[in-house]
C-alpha cells in the first residue's frame, strides 16, 4: 500500500514483455527470481517471450582474431594449442599443454559465482593439476580473495584484475574450459564466446545457461544445477574426466565450435514476437 511500481504498471500495460533467454523468462515468474513482480508476471504469462542474445561472430572469430597468438577454427583447431601455451605463458604460469588450463572472463561479484569459486579452489588445488586464469574486476574482496589464491599458488593460479578485451580473447581461446557457476545469469554471453573459441563451457543450469548449454550425448559442456560448491566441483570433475581422453574431448569442442550464437535468430525471434503483438493488438 502507498507504493508505485513503474515496472509493474508497465508490464500490466504491454502488449508483450520479453526478456533475454526462455529459461529466465520463467524464472522471474517465482518469488526467488521475481523480485516481487513474480505475481504480475504471472498474471501476464502467456504475454512473456524469452528470447537468447546472440554475439557478433565477426568480432569473436577465432579464424580472424588479432589479438591472439595463432588462429583456428572448427576445421582445423590445432592452432589453440599455440594459445593456450601463450595464455600460460603470459599469465606466469607452468607452459604445459597437458595440463588442463580453466578460464573465468567476469565481473568478480557473488552473482556471478565467485563465492562458490573461492570455496572450490582448495579442492582444485590438491584433487587435480588444473590451472586457473581468471580475469576481472568487481567487488573488493573477492578480488583480494582471488588474488590471495593467486600470490599462494603463483604456478597455479594467475589473477588479472581489471577490464582488458584483449586479453579476454586470449583467455576464451587459450583456456581448455570456461567456468560461469553463475546464482543467476538473464542471459549470460560468456558461454557463446566460449564456445565460439573452444572452451568447453561448465555452468550452473540458471537462466540463458541452461538454454545454450547441455551436458550428456551430443553435449556442448557440464551443467550443475543446485547453488553449492559441491556440485560445482562434481561438474569440475566430470569435465575433467572426459578432458583425459582426447578424442571424446575433442568431438566436445568442435561440436560447441560449430553452434551459431549469432544475432540472427535473436533477430528472427524478435520479428516473430511483434508479429504475435500486432496480430493481438488487431
Amino acid at each position: 500500500a502507498g507504493t508505485f511500481n513503474f515496472m509493474a504498471r508497465g508490464i500490466l500495460f504491454n502488449d508483450v514483455v520479453t526478456t533475454v533467454s526462455p529459461t529466465y523468462a520463467r524464472e522471474i515468474m517465482t518469488a526467488e527470481y521475481g523480485e516481487r513482480l513474480d505475481g504480475v508476471l504471472r498474471a501476464k504469462r502467456d504475454r512473456v517471450a524469452g528470447i537468447l542474445n546472440g554475439i557478433d561472430r565477426e568480432a569473436f572469430n577465432p579464424a580472424t582474431d588479432v589479438h591472439i597468438a595463432a588462429q583456428f577454427d572448427a576445421d582445423d583447431p590445432s592452432g589453440k594449442r599455440a594459445c593456450k601455451a601463450a595464455l600460460q605463458a603470459e599469465c606466469g604460469l607452468p607452459v604445459a599443454p597437458e595440463r588442463p588450463l580453466l578460464g573465468i572472463v567476469s565481473r568478480l561479484v557473488e552473482q556471478k559465482g565467485l563465492d562458490l569459486l573461492d570455496q572450490a579452489i582448495p579442492w582444485l588445488l590438491q584433487h587435480t593439476d588444473a590451472q586457473l586464469v581468471v580475469l576481472g574486476s568487481g567487488n573488493a574482496h573477492l578480488q583480494f580473495v582471488i588474488q590471495q589464491h593467486a600470490r599462494a599458488h603463483p604456478q597455479r593460479i594467475a589473477a588479472r584484475i581489471g577490464f582488458d578485451a584483449a586479453l579476454a580473447q586470449r583467455v576464451y581461446a587459450g583456456s581448455d574450459a570456461f567456468l560461469m557457476p553463475s546464482r543467476f545469469e538473464p542471459c549470460g554471453l560468456g558461454q557463446m564466446i566460449a564456445l565460439r573459441y573452444g572452451s568447453v563451457p561448465i555452468v550452473r543450469a540458471t537462466g540463458g545457461l541452461n538454454d545454450t548449454v547441455r551436458e550428456g550425448y551430443d553435449g556442448n559442456g557440464f551443467c550443475f544445477h543446485p547453488y553449492d560448491v559441491h556440485h560445482f566441483i562434481d561438474a569440475i570433475g566430470r569435465a575433467l574426466q572426459v578432458y583425459r581422453d582426447a578424442e571424446s574431448w575433442a568431438l566436445l569442442r568442435t561440436r560447441g565450435m560449430r553452434e551459431d550464437h549469432s544475432w540472427d535468430h535473436a533477430a528472427q525471434r524478435y520479428v516473430g514476437v511483434y508479429d504475435w503483438a500486432i496480430r493481438m493488438v488487431r
